[in-house]
């Protein structure tokens, strides 16, 4: 039974935490960047100063850059970019190459009408 705790305490512990105003446009991107990447993370609202001094340890939600990210090492960022977090992350943000090879599969019926359509 210790062993299962343990496991999802280590688990726990490799998400990352995001912490914002229920309303803030940042954070709605941040989600959504999240979302997207199947990036596992922690939704903490903070609506009043009480929030915020229980989650971060900062007195007053005025005096935050929101919204705060918490990666899993314990680094936190206040108001980061889209780009600062994949950084952080460990995500390649420039290109190695100049030039890539793409293929698209599975474009469906579709295709034929955006052929079309974007001539």
């Amino acid at each position: 039974m210790t062993d299962l705790k343990n496991q999802n305490l280590r688990a726990h512990e490799k998400i990352v935490r995001l912490y914002g105003q229920p309303t803030s446009v940042q954070a709605y991107e941040i989600r959504d960047f999240l979302n997207r990447s199947v990036v596992e993370f922690d939704w903490v609202e903070l609506s009043c100063d009480a929030d915020c001094y229980k989650e971060l340890g900062f007195p007053s939600l005025d005096q935050l850059r929101l919204p705060v990210v918490e990666l899993p090492d314990g680094t936190r960022m206040f108001a980061p970019t889209i780009r600062e977090i994949a950084q952080c992350l460990g995500w390649v943000t420039q290109p190695k190459f100049k030039e890539y090879d793409l293929s698209i599969y599975g474009a469906g019926p579709f295709c034929r009408l955006w052929s079309s359509v974007s001539r």
